[in-house]
């Protein structure tokens, strides 16, 4: 005895899962990219100013596809790495070294990067 069963809508489905799955893919990376310049501006109310150079050479890159997409967060003046790692620097009020490791490892901050991506990849489901 053989018993045949016929599921009907599959190919609309896998349609459908692809279309979501695409649409994640962007909220993702769009979320990445908006959490990350988040760190990044919080990053500079607290980076050392003297000439205004290292604040204004702040970057956010992302690079990869899809999931495996990566945010860098940096800044691109010579001295930048000087100036983060001297923690015997003098800065005034309200800046200091360590301009970047400390909102990375601030948890409110992460959690408000974090909200960015999820708010976006929620917003791009809605529209399968």
């Amino acid at each position: 005895m053989t018993i045949e069963i016929k599921i009907l809508g599959v190919s609309e489905l896998q349609k459908k899962l692809n279309k979501l799955t695409q649409r994640y893919n962007q909220g993702y990376r769009i979320g990445l990219e908006k959490g990350a310049k988040y760190l990044l501006r919080e990053s500079k109310k607290i980076v050392p100013v003297d000439t205004g150079d290292l604040k204004r050479s702040g970057f956010v890159s992302i690079t990869g596809r899809r999931f495996d997409s990566v945010a860098t967060i940096g800044y691109t003046q010579y001295y930048a790495i000087w100036v983060h790692e001297n923690l015997d620097a003098q800065h005034k009020p309200g800046k200091s070294a360590k301009y970047l490791s400390r909102i990375l490892q601030h948890r409110g901050h992460i959690q408000i990067a974090a909200q960015y991506v999820y708010n976006e990849m929620s917003k791009y489901s809605k529209t399968v």
